[in-house]
């Protein structure tokens, strides 16, 4: 009977263990599906270029506090901070973030991460679109290489869904050499023809800028495409430079150099060269015919025997006394 009373007993206690087992199993799964782990905040249509912030409630309904170790974004260009690093079973915390849009158009997305000490973490999904309110046939305008003197063109539609006062717009290419030919209004479209003439004193080397348009009654509302010309020489060499690197004191290097001419014109007049490195090299050109638009220039380099630096000048390329290509040189005797 003893005996009995020992082994229900035990039966009864081996029951309450699992039980409280069993229930504290359901407590921490309880606990981990209340912590948020993915939220996620639809900024919508956003102008381009334009500073938007959001507060985004962050919920404790778990059994614990939580307590956030580290908040982190995808990209630098989010700035993210939150209200408070305690955040107790019941309250909810606000995380505020700011992002600048792009000025190109597409849609964004990025992710901000709050951990928690417990191990958890909840992720929050910004996403949106920039220029939903237009649309523009292209990106980016790439009037590419352009010579003194010539003007390259590039057409750009831009269609505008939103009902915005298409006459009292404001716009303008603001890049070097750039200019707005004529725009053409069909409908709620806008058709733009763009030009990029460099004059012939301007300098070589690329010009960057962007059509720009807008209304001054709405801030909000810009348009920004991005553009990119480049001022080129009538001429073209490779290599662009010539390097000729460590040259041993009395021996000879030599080097060709292939020009060519950019414009369809064939015609040459006598091509001269000039340069004042007479002591160290002997240069010959060969002359274009009038069906080939390339020329060849072979530089001889005479290293001295008793000179020991670095060489540097230009080799300029001239066509009726005007200057149509500089060839820097660069070379060290030892």
């Amino acid at each position: 009977m003893k005996q009995s009373k020992i082994l229900i007993c035990s039966v009864v206690l081996l029951l309450c263990v699992s039980g409280g087992a069993y229930w504290t199993s359901s407590s921490n799964q309880e606990t981990r599906d209340l912590v948020p782990q993915f939220i996620s905040v639809d900024l919508g249509d956003v102008p381009p270029n334009t500073l938007v912030e959001r507060s985004i409630p962050i919920p404790n309904a778990s059994l614990e506090d939580l307590k956030v170790s580290k908040l982190h974004a995808d990209c630098g260009c989010v700035k993210k901070s939150i209200s408070q690093q305690s955040i107790p079973t019941g309250d909810t915390a606000l995380l505020s973030v700011s992002y600048r849009s792009p000025s190109v158009r597409g849609p964004f997305s990025h992710r901000v991460n709050i951990d928690y000490e417990n191990g958890k973490s909840t992720i929050v999904s910004v996403a949106g679109s920039v220029g939903a309110w237009f649309d523009v046939d292209t990106s980016f305008l790439s009037f590419g290489p352009t010579m003194r003197g010539n003007e390259s063109i590039q057409t750009v539609t831009v269609t505008i869904r939103d009902a915005m006062p298409l006459e009292d717009r404001v716009e303008e290419l603001s890049m070097k050499h750039g200019r707005i030919i004529d725009v053409t209004l069909k409908g709620q479209s806008l058709i733009y023809r763009l030009g990029f003439s460099p004059p012939d004193n301007s300098e070589y080397g690329e010009c960057r800028g962007e059509l720009l348009l807008g209304w001054n009654d709405r801030p909000g509302k810009a348009i920004k495409i991005p553009a990119s010309g480049k001022v080129v020489p009538l001429w073209s060499t490779y290599p662009k430079k010539a390097f000729f690197g460590l040259v041993p004191a009395g021996e000879e290097r030599s080097m060709t150099v292939i020009a060519r001419k950019r414009s369809t014109d064939m015609e040459h007049s006598e091509l001269q060269i000039k340069h004042d490195l007479s002591k160290f090299i002997d240069i010959e050109l060969t002359t274009p015919t009038e069906k080939k638009p390339v020329t060849t220039i072979m530089i001889q380099l005479k290293a001295p025997e008793h000179f020991s630096g670095r060489i540097v000048g230009d080799i300029t390329l001239q066509d009726q006394n005007e200057t149509v290509l500089v060839l820097p040189l660069d070379a060290y005797i030892e």
